[in-house]
């Protein structure tokens, strides 16, 4: 019974999941860019405060487990 509503539903399943494909990243807005220019603040921080070095470590092996 699931799999033919899930048949039945494929075109609002494929729009739903590529809006949100495109938002994560394709937009000029997206979560992924936003992530990395964050990143590069971070990385730029962390060269004045050492201390800010393990969050800017922590964001960029997020950022890969992203990609």
């Amino acid at each position: 019974m699931q799999e033919r509503t899930v048949v039945a539903s494929a075109q609002t399943l494929y729009e739903k999941t590529y809006s949100v494909y495109t938002a994560l990243y394709e937009d000029q807005q997206s979560c992924l860019g936003m992530l990395k220019r964050l990143s590069h603040e971070l990385r730029d921080a962390a060269e004045i405060d050492p201390s800010l070095t393990a969050a800017y470590d922590a964001l960029e092996s997020n950022l890969l487990g992203i990609e």
